[in-house]
């Protein structure tokens, strides 16, 4: 009866820390261990003569160590996709904002904080399912691994008159596009959505 309890705890347990092992935790983590590479190496980094490079450089191998934890975050992340590293790079900054010697070296280097700042545009392929129509229109996409994504038709886009007249349903098309978070008034709460920029 003892082992059985125990065995039950440890199974409750463990849904639980697999739960929180969230996108927040991930590059909290990422950043706290980026922190102590960013303490160590202080000094050099302030000499640098492309500070910028530099810190991305010291992210490359996190990249690979959470590699599959970032790909349950990131669908199909790649390492070689810019966009890719360019979203990640944006949300360890956000957690590097915590780390006093990366503030340091962000108040020498405007640039850095620039970037940071800069709208991230992402791409995904997959087959257009569906156009919905209403007060704000959106479409959906089937990916190539077999989730399904909703994509927002906020604005003009290079592709959005292929979407209006129906040309590409059942398309394998590529989306281009950007991540804001939005208030949701049911929810009472800020969600991410994502905004069409390009289809083709």
């Amino acid at each position: 009866m003892k082992n059985i309890l125990v065995l039950i705890l440890s199974i409750v347990f463990f849904n639980f820390w697999a739960a929180a092992q969230s996108k927040d935790s991930v590059f909290t983590l990422i950043g706290n261990e980026l922190c102590n590479d960013i303490k160590a190496k202080h000094s050099e980094l302030t000499q640098a003569e492309d500070m910028e490079m530099e810190l991305g450089l010291l992210m490359i191998p996190y990249f690979s160590k959470y590699e599959s934890e970032i790909k349950k975050i990131i669908d199909g992340f790649d390492m070689t996709d810019p966009n890719h590293l360019q979203t990640l790079g944006v949300e360890i900054g956000k957690k590097l904002i915590a780390c006093p010697e990366f503030m340091i070296l962000v108040n020498s280097n405007r640039d850095i904080i620039k970037n940071a700042r800069a709208e991230v545009t992402i791409s995904l392929i997959g087959t257009l399912q569906a156009v919905s129509v209403g007060e704000f229109t959106s479409f959906s996409i089937k990916t190539t691994s077999g989730k399904q994504e909703k994509i927002w038709w906020m604005e003009y886009f290079p592709g959005d008159s292929k979407i209006a007249d129906g040309s590409l349903i059942n398309k394998q098309v590529t989306v281009q596009y950007i991540e804001k978070e939005i208030y949701n008034a049911r929810l009472k709460d800020y969600v991410k959505i994502k905004i069409a920029k390009s289809v083709n």
